[in-house]
């Protein structure tokens, strides 16, 4: 699978803890200068020169996951430019989870270069400046080419094929 936005990796980590055969594309820049003060916002502040050290966003998800290593790949590009590279090398992933920017780019550009990956994220209701950033990509996405969405508290998942009757199959 593939992983968009990773932050400090507890949803890869779950992901890993789902099976021991799962191997998650990791795809975040990781870039420094912001986590830190972020965390400390959000009531984490012990985090917050951690955090904000040089690398150190990056080095503490690779420690968060450090115990799945084996089964991590992690990509240090922004998105969705490392899509296009992953899909040069020959990647195709069976599902792919965005919960990186809350727009409607990453959802165009995995379904045209996967087109029967799973298509699922994060960040339902999380709004910003009174917009449901990721809701409203989603929603608009799945409108433009006839799909259903499925959202349960902050997890969404694209239905490609509407679920048929057994009985009105021919």
């Amino acid at each position: 699978m593939i992983e968009i936005g990773l932050f400090l990796g507890g949803s890869a980590a779950r992901w890993l803890q789902t099976s021991p055969d799962i191997i998650v594309i990791c795809v975040d820049p990781w870039l420094d200068g912001w986590a830190g003060d972020y965390a400390a916002k959000y009531g984490n502040s012990e985090f917050q020169d951690q955090l904000n050290a040089k690398e150190g966003l990056f080095q503490t998800f690779l420690v968060n996951l450090s115990a799945c290593s084996s089964r991590v790949i992690p990509v240090r590009d922004a998105s969705p430019e490392a899509l296009l590279k992953l899909f040069l090398l020959g990647v195709q992933p069976d599902l792919v989870f965005l919960d990186a920017t809350k727009t409607i780019d990453d959802l165009l550009v995995c379904h045209q270069l996967w087109p029967s990956a799973i298509l699922t994220g994060d960040d339902w209701s999380w709004e910003l400046e009174g917009d449901f950033l990721a809701k409203d990509a989603v929603i608009k996405f799945a409108s433009k080419h006839g799909f259903e969405v499925i959202h349960k508290r902050q997890s969404w998942l694209i239905v490609k094929e509407p679920e048929r009757d057994p009985q009105t199959v021919g």
